[in-house]
């Protein structure tokens, strides 16, 4: 109950990681009736921000709207949670299935990162969903599910690799317990009648996995088909493999839940007597782990599929050490329970606890999304180069965050460069505020240094656009200016008379004429905004 309450905390104080803005930015323009990889670079698949899209019309405040994304993570982690309880019990019974939400809830590693806004957390209580749906239930003859529940189980398999195509990871992981479902435990004569529908079943499974994805996905990918290709899959496929192995997630799993891994290890060798199942699932997802490091890819979404499998796992581990302590020890079970306590609260408790009280970093963060807001008409864009701060403003690019080294695998896995012309989009665009996290070629940053000036965090630039007048007095379309004041008063033609007041910005007091942008207190006065009267 106390992890459970630290849940809306760390729904309000987390830390904001520049993940969640991506995502929430890109439910965003889908609300806007924007089509991913067709109208912007998505790379994931679509069906999450569809799902997601109405929260945006209801909510103006960027920080308010990832909390409120973050919540509906939290809900999918209670169901994920509740999921995890419902195998237990099919698999042993209730007490068994309270035990593995619980060391699902004490993951450490799960539970801070299934409350970031990701589609990965959804596409993992979805694939644990459809394996769920092939267990029999407490009492039912293991014969063989019925063909129903292969039909049932492939269609939530579609509908999270609608969610997110790393789906697939744990649909392959399925297969075991496909064959282990289909031939079920019964007597010989029944084997025999499972074993002539094995296909059947197969087959049904295969057909009803089809089906979501040529209802939801085909319709939107096939006005481009080519960018989803690149995009989704040869980019995904080709960044994987160029990022260097990191052992300091593999660190930080077992450093955040020791107790979860040791017993997981004892419940999988007490499985492999007492329940197949569990087996059946358990080798795929270890394969999945060392796949994982196969392909060099250390990031923690990437293993949220497999948390709930070692959460059974540890389960079952639980229930061979209480017994083990019962037996050899006077006080066997209160000491285990002590020491299972200590060992499975400790380390992700003091991790949830920190998370929890990351309020500054979070208000901090909100404040300068917001600043960004207040500054930009919603019909101007913003250049925002890695998914920093931006969530309810158009960019200025199709490829509206990426590394340069991302576009040379983009650029390898296209066969052409693949590298934006940031330059001309920023001629063309004329953003008024500039989110600046990455090293460009010389020739972009020199474009940066002479026309625009420091804003009021590190990554964020600003620069001012004024309207000139011809010989009638009419406005003439916005120009470049340097974003240096002494630029813009040795301009010759006609003067525009700016409204505003001094303020002092980079140790210089500059002349009437310039505005504090809004959302800024006087202390924070680095950036300017030019008004035409």
């Amino acid at each position: 109950m106390a992890l459970a309450l630290l849940v809306p905390a760390i729904c309000l104080h987390k830390a904001i990681d520049h993940d969640e803005i991506a995502h929430v930015h890109s439910a965003w323009m889908v609300s806007r009736g924007l089509i991913p990889d067709v109208d912007f670079q998505a790379r994931h698949h679509p069906l999450y921000y569809q799902g997601t899209a109405w929260l945006c019309g209801l909510i103006d405040d960027p920080g308010r709207l990832l909390v409120a994304h973050r919540a509906l993570m939290a809900l999918n982690l209670g169901l994920l949670v509740c999921l995890v309880v419902e195998a237990g019990r099919r698999l042993w019974d209730l007490r068994a299935g309270l035990a593995a939400g619980y060391f699902l809830l004490t993951s450490g590693i799960l539970t801070v990162g299934a409350m970031e806004v990701r589609p990965d957390a959804p596409q993992a209580t979805l694939s644990f969903l459809a394996l769920l749906l092939l267990l029999p239930r407490p009492g039912q003859a293991r014969t063989g599910s019925r063909i129903g529940m292969f039909l049932l189980s492939g269609a939530v398999s579609g509908v999270a690799l609608c969610v997110l195509q790393k789906a697939l990871a744990p649909l392959a992981a399925m297969a075991p317990a496909l064959l282990w479902a289909s031939l079920g435990e019964g007597v010989p004569a029944e084997k025999i009648g499972a074993q002539r529908l094995l296909p059947v079943r197969i087959a049904a499974f295969a057909a009803a996995a089809s089906l979501p994805c040529v209802l939801l996905l085909v319709p939107i990918l096939s006005r481009g088909f080519d960018n989803y290709l690149l995009y989704c899959w040869r980019f995904n496929a080709s960044y994987v493999a160029h990022r260097p192995f990191d052992p300091e997630l593999w660190l930080a799993c077992w450093r955040h839940a020791p107790g979860l891994w040791v017993l997981a290890v004892l419940g999988i060798i007490r499985a492999a007597r007492t329940t197949p199942m569990l087996v059946a699932v358990t080798v795929p997802a270890a394969l999945g782990l060392l796949m994982s490091v196969v392909v060099q890819a250390p990031y923690k979404q990437y293993l949220f599929w497999i948390w709930p499998i070692l959460a059974l796992a540890a389960a079952a581990g639980h229930r061979l050490a209480g017994d083990w302590f019962s037996r050899r020890l006077p006080l066997g079970r209160p000491a285990y329970s002590a020491l299972l306590v200590a060992v499975t609260l400790a380390c992700p408790g003091m991790l949830l606890y920190r998370v929890a009280h990351e309020g500054p970093v979070f208000e901090r963060y909100a404040g300068y999304m917001r600043f960004l807001e207040r500054n930009i008409p919603p019909a101007e864009r913003v250049f925002d180069d890695d998914h920093q701060l931006n969530v309810r403003r158009l960019d200025t690019s199709f490829n509206w965050f990426g590394r340069p080294e991302d576009f040379a695998d983009l650029s390898e896995a296209a066969g052409r460069d693949m590298f934006p012309d940031r330059v001309a989009e920023l001629k063309r665009w004329r953003p008024r505020i500039v989110v600046l996290t990455l090293r460009y070629p010389a020739p972009v940053h020199e474009f940066f240094q002479q026309r625009y000036v420091p804003g009021p965090m590190t990554c964020v630039f600003l620069a001012g656009a004024i309207a000139t007048a011809d010989a009638d007095g009419r406005a003439q379309l916005p120009v470049w200016i340097a974003a240096r004041y002494d630029a813009l008063t040795s301009s010759r033609r006609s003067r525009p008379r700016l409204a505003g007041r001094v303020f002092r910005a980079a140790g210089e007091t500059l002349a009437t004429g310039v505005t504090v942008l809004e959302g800024l207190q006087p202390s924070e006065s680095v950036g300017l905004r030019l008004h035409v009267e």
